[in-house]
């Protein structure tokens, strides 16, 4: 299912707070298609340059994997304080 997702880059996963209520909230993100013949961690989106911070991300959500991925923005400290704090963390 395609999705726009944002959380906060946590040691280098995902920690989702959009969309919430999902049973792990740590994903990783692959520029891999899920029907491709070849596992996730072939083409995984290296998150280290945002380490700290909120991103917005768009594609396949298939649990723990986020499939044909794409990074399409990055918050500022402020912004990122904010999602921490409205998510709880």
């Amino acid at each position: 299912m395609q999705i726009k997702a944002m959380g906060v880059v946590q040691n280098g996963k995902l920690r989702l707070s959009v969309p919430s209520g999902r049973p792990d909230a740590f994903v990783r993100l692959t520029r891999i298609a899920p029907q491709a013949a070849m596992a996730p961690e072939g083409d995984e989106i290296d998150l280290s340059e945002y380490e700290g911070s909120a991103i917005m991300v768009t594609g396949d959500d298939q649990g723990a994997w986020i499939f044909s991925a794409e990074v399409i923005d990055k918050a500022g400290p402020i912004l990122t304080a904010v999602v921490e704090r409205l998510s709880g963390w």
